[in-house]
């Protein structure tokens, strides 16, 4: 609301708010939506010393991760699925497929644009069968609350994209092709 309104020093703070609270979070996907949450406020273009801080605290955290980080296999092929977006997004679709064709393994990769369609259900229960064989999922930002909730839920290894742009969809999918291989290549936990 608050940037419907124009207010975007009030929406940076509550925004902020929710920035530290991923940072300090253990939950999947918690660091990457902290990222998303900055680069959201960064859109508003308010002066860079405002976000010093949190970039700061973002960069440390990520360095930490990134040290206890084991390598991650390139040979595992995964299937990412990125939910969410209309027509604006979907003209990326081809020029990203062929960014992901080469470089980093098998990656098939799929789009589902939801537009804003109020027949969520319908949507879900459509797109269920490619979301039951998808390693990852990619939720973009512009997609209705209650089928974004439904597809979190439902698959266990997403990655959020707050960007409408290319070049975020291109990072979040890179994001979630690494997430997919690092829970592709956990041995898996038998209970006895």
């Amino acid at each position: 609301m608050r940037e419907i309104l124009g207010e975007y020093r009030e929406a940076a703070t509550g925004l902020r708010h929710e920035f530290f609270a991923r940072i300090a979070s253990a939950e999947p996907g918690a660091y990457t939506e902290a990222e998303n949450i900055l680069e959201r406020i960064r859109s508003y273009g308010l002066p860079d010393e405002e976000l010093g801080e949190m970039e700061h605290r973002l960069k440390a955290v990520l360095a930490t991760e990134r040290e206890v980080m084991a390598p991650v296999p390139a040979n595992v092929p995964v299937c990412i699925t990125v939910v969410g977006g209309d027509e604006k997004q979907a003209r990326y679709d081809e020029p990203l497929k062929k960014t992901f064709e080469s470089g980093m393994g098998t990656i098939d990769l799929n789009f589902r644009h939801t537009n804003w369609s109020s027949n969520q259900g319908g949507q879900f229960e459509q797109m269920r069968p490619l979301l039951n064989r998808s390693d990852a999922v990619v939720v973009m930002r512009r997609i209705r609350t209650t089928l974004g909730r439904n597809v979190r839920r439902h698959c266990p290894v997403w990655i959020g994209c707050a960007g409408d742009s290319k070049s975020s969809i291109e990072n979040a999918i890179r994001k979630s092709v690494i997430a997919a291989r690092i829970h592709k290549s956990r041995p898996v936990q038998s209970v006895l």
